[in-house]
């Protein structure tokens, strides 16, 4: 992507609680990461934040990018209410694909951890790229449909 693209990564660890409930975080892979470039031509394109960012900024953050791929399916869900379109490594089995099916045709940009491999990656981020304009209309007409779904369900409970 950076040789093909320009592309810059910005990687965002979600998770950083030392101790979270299931006694992971994404600090120490999201480093790995980023260590793995050190030293090498793509360094300079690689930025990582270990900030303890709230939702709110995280979601700021992800609504400049020009897409996201995420494992973490709120990471993906706040870049997608912002209309900016996300690949969702799924590892949650049918989670993902359940709730991204409100989305129109989204189930494209989904990859199942288990089946990820370089080429389906790739394959999925150039379809990003070349269909980018269509899904971020579509992401707006879906996030207005939604909203006003929500609206409508929360005033049924009041």
């Amino acid at each position: 992507c950076i040789d093909n693209y320009k592309a810059i990564i910005h990687i965002f660890p979600q998770v950083s609680a030392e101790l979270s409930h299931t006694g992971h975080n994404d600090i120490k892979i999201s480093r790995e990461i980023r260590d793995g470039f050190i030293g090498t031509k793509y360094e300079k394109y690689i930025y990582f934040y270990d900030e303890d960012w709230t939702p709110t900024q995280l979601k700021s953050l992800y609504s400049q990018m020009e897409f996201l791929i995420g494992t973490r399916l709120h990471s993906v869900i706040f870049t997608l209410s912002t209309s900016t379109p996300a690949i969702n490594i799924a590892y949650h089995g049918t989670k993902s694909l359940g709730i991204l099916s409100a989305l129109t045709d989204y189930d494209k940009y989904v990859i199942d951890i288990n089946d990820i491999n370089f080429d389906k990656l790739l394959k999925t981020i150039k379809l990003i790229i070349k269909n980018k304009n269509l899904i971020i209309q579509k992401l707006k007409e879906d996030n207005i449909k939604i909203k006003s779904d929500l609206l409508i369900a929360m005033k049924d409970v009041y």
